[in-house]
Order: C-alpha cells, then structure tokens, then sequence
C-alpha cells in the first residue's frame, strides 16, 4: 500500500519540480520555438530545451527508481529523445537546409507531440496504463495521463510542501511535547464542593520555545531552501529598488551603473517575476503527473479499466442485427459513391485528371473530407463492437455483423489508398516538404490502423499494441525533418 503521508522523494520533488516548470514557461515565452524568429535567441532555445527535457526525464526516473520498468519504456523514451533532437535539429535549420516549407514553422507540432509522448512515457514509466501495455486502451491512458492523474492531484505539491516546512519532525528530542493540561482540582475529603482552579495561570495556546520552533522544521535542507528563497526575493526587490533610484538620479545611476547593468544581466526583470508566478500552477500539474500517479495502485489502475470494461459490455444491449443493417446501410451508400466517382477517385492511379481539374485543386480536393470518413467508420465500428449484445453475436445475425464489419473495413482502406494516391500524386508534381510527408504518414498510419482491424476481426489476435508502437516510432523519427 502507498501511503499518503509525502515520503523523502516527495518533499524534494516538491521543491525542485519548480526548475522544469520554470524553464517550461521560459521555452512558450522566450524561445523562438513557437516563432517565426529563427536568426535571433536560436541557442537559448536549445538550452532551455535540453535543460527542460533532461530535468523531466531525471525527476521520473528519480521518482521511480524503485520500480521496474516495463520492456515498453525504452521504446517510448528514445521517441520522447527524439523529438527533442527534431525540435534542436529545426533551430539549427540543420541538415535539411531550405528543404522545410514555411508553414512547418514554428515547431508547434513537435512541441506537442513532445508533451503528448512525455505524458505517454510517464505512464509507460510508472507502469500506470490501463492494461499494462499499449494498446486498445489508448484512448483511456490519453485521458489518464493528460486530465485524471495530474488534475486528482493537482494540489498536492502544495500540501507536501507545507507538510515539509511547518510539520513537526517526531525525531526531534523537543517536538513531542505533552498539550497543555489542567491541573486537576482538589477535591477535599469532607464532601465540600470541589475547589475551581485559577484559569488565569492555565496555559491554553502555550508559545513554543525556541527547540520547538526549530523543531517545526523536517530538516536543515528546509531552512537553506527557505534562506535561498530569501535571498533571491532580496535580489529582486534590490534590483528593482536601484533600477528605481537609477531613474531618479543621474549621479546615482553612473555610479552604481556596473551594479544595475549585472543585474539586468541576470534579467532580474519584472516579466521574469512573472515567469514565476505562471510556473506555479505548471509545477503543479508536473508534480501531479509524476508524484500523484506514484500515489496510485498500479492494481487500481487495472481494475479501474477492467471495471469499465466491465460496464461497458453490460451496457451492450443492441442486437447484432440492428448494428448489422445500419453498417449495410453505410457500405451500400460507399459502394454507390465508389461507382459514381470512379474517375475522379481513382484518376491518380492511370495518371488521368478528371475534366475542369488541375493537379493541386485534384490533389487537395478530398483528401481530408476521406480520412474524416475514415475517421466516422472507425467511430461505428467501435460502437457496433462494444455495444452490441454478446448472446447475439453467436447467433447468424452476429455472423452477419461480422461480414458486414469486415466490408466496413476493406471499404475503409479502400478510401485510405484512394487518399495515399492523390498525395503521391501532388509530391510528384510539386516535390516534397516537411507539411505533405506529416499527411502521407497520418494517411498510412489510417490505413494500418484498418489493417490492425481487420486482422483483428479474422484472427482474434492484438494487433492494437504493435499499431500504437509503430505510429509512434515512426511519428518520433519523421519529427527529426
């Protein structure tokens, strides 16, 4: 059983797990990351950024050096690694020269994708996913890791931190004075009534004495945090104070103009104070993702997912039949647009444009109104899998279903090809760039995910763990571009 009282490593983390969360808030406001500025601040972006992740990765890595991990978490690690050297790599502007587009800049996509994988990696880590590996609880570990874990304990680096400042230390000879007591009254032996005691020398709120004071304190790391706290609220209200007075007086300011020009150095400015202040509800989550998801069973996190598994199947209550009609429904109506759009959708493979169209209007045309439908198809196939009435689907009417879930999904692929060959076909007029490579990699990610189902369908086997695998090694690998 994990307790709730905060151990050593959570008193610590407490504290340092500001330094990230700083450095967070200075990579969205100071670097050029999320700019279209790449000439200027390029190597503080680079630093801010290793800083961060390295300070990320060594506080989970501290948290859980206690546990084992699991075979998955190299695997995601090298991706979250990375994607940072992809997003070192984009400041450089090296290897790929001017090959980048425009557009793919700034780096807003792998700066998501790097939090998205940290998150992922966190879970992986702390062996906390909901089935104990990757796979089809994807959605549910994406929800765990980004909104449940963090935001269940989102206030308690507060509650560690105050437990750490102003609770008694039981090992201190001094902290485990007895409460003030009542001297009891006399009670005399001729039956008289008992004689009150004088109130006014009761000592209700005794003032501890100086070893109890300093008993208050866990230990003498505390009182450094708290002097180094001190003295950097003394810097900056020093700063500020001959930045004022610089103003004021000129003969002031040339004498103490060494002085203020270290302190500006420093950048002991009023935008970094406030730097402070939006990192703290950051190190807040950070505390809540990596020390709160320690707090949780790692049983609980099981049998949480198994329980809504459980609801899930005994909420199915659809005949096979009823699912099965509404997926005919949906194939005939492809099959009649297939049949219909046969030139237009397949024109890409003969080379052949349909009348009024040129090569970018054909290309572009479509190809996210496709992976939408695919998108939809996916959604009913989930539906029609989960609820569904099990005692139907051995029944000719599950039988049913199931034929008609295996042409859903061929269909599906089907219009994921179609989508591949009009991205082919505009990279072979207009050439490559970072932007068509991330569509042709989202295309082919669809089209396996439907490949993923299929097999599953026929052969009952997990295919969603090596899917989920793949997608991000590849993703992790085309952010180095």
């Amino acid at each position: 059983m994990i307790s709730d009282r905060p151990d050593n490593k959570e008193r610590i983390l407490s504290f340092l797990i500001f330094v990230p969360a700083y450095l967070h808030v200075l990579i969205a406001f100071e670097s050029n990351i999320l700019s279209y500025v790449y000439d200027d601040g390029k190597w503080l972006s680079i630093i801010l950024l290793l800083l961060f992740t390295a300070a990320f990765i060594a506080a989970v890595e501290w948290m859980y050096h206690d546990e084992k991990p699991s075979c998955e978490n190299p695997v995601w690690l090298g991706c979250l690694i990375t994607i940072t050297v992809g997003i070192l790599l984009s400041q450089l502007h090296f290897p790929w020269g001017n090959w980048h587009d425009d557009t793919v800049f700034p780096d807003w996509e792998k700066y998501l994708s790097l939090h998205a994988f940290a998150i992922y990696w966190v879970l992986v880590r702390s062996n906390r996913l909901a089935e104990g590996r990757s796979g089809h609880m994807l959605p549910l570990d994406a929800l765990n890791g980004s909104v449940l874990f963090p935001f269940r304990y989102i206030f308690l680096r507060i509650q560690v931190m105050f437990a750490t400042l102003f609770s008694r230390n039981k090992n201190h000879p001094e902290a485990q004075a007895e409460p003030a007591q009542t001297a009891p009254a006399d009670v005399p032996d001729n039956g008289e009534a008992a004689v009150q005691p004088d109130i006014s020398k009761t000592v209700l709120y005794p003032y501890p004495s100086d070893n109890q004071k300093n008993a208050g304190l866990s230990s003498k790391a505390v009182a450094w945090i708290a002097g180094i706290c001190a003295a950097l609220v003394g810097m900056i209200l020093l700063s500020s104070a001959l930045r004022q007075l610089s103003s004021a007086d000129d003969s002031f300011r040339r004498f103490f103009d060494g002085m203020t020009e270290w302190f500006s150095a420093i950048h002991f400015e009023g935008k970094y104070i406030g730097y402070a202040f939006a990192a703290l509800p950051v190190s807040a989550y950070l505390f809540g993702l990596i020390a709160g998801t320690h707090r949780i069973e790692i049983e609980a996190v099981h049998k949480e997912s198994a329980a809504l598994m459980e609801g899930v199947d005994r909420a199915a209550k659809v005949k096979a039949l009823v699912w099965g009609i509404i997926i005919t429904v949906f194939s005939a109506f492809y099959l009649i647009f297939f049949i219909l759009q046969a030139e237009y959708l397949f024109g890409a493979f003969i080379g052949k444009l349909p009348d009024g169209f040129i090569v970018s209007q054909y290309a572009r045309q479509g190809f996210f109104e496709l992976l939408r439908v695919l998108a939809i198809n996916l959604i009913l196939y989930w539906c029609a899998l989960r609820t569904s009435d099990k005692d139907s689907r051995d029944s000719a009417a599950g039988r049913f279903l199931k034929v008609m879930e295996v042409l859903l999904i061929l269909e599906s692929m089907l219009f994921a090809v179609v989508a591949c060959s009009k991205l082919v076909l505009y990279i072979s007029i207009f050439g490559f760039t970072v932007k068509r490579l991330q569509s042709t990699w989202l295309v082919l990610a669809a089209f396996g995910g439907m490949l993923a189902l299929l097999i599953h369908r026929l052969t009952g086997r997990k295919t969603a763990r090596i899917w989920t695998i793949a997608c991000g090694v590849s993703w992790s690998l085309l952010c180095l571009l």
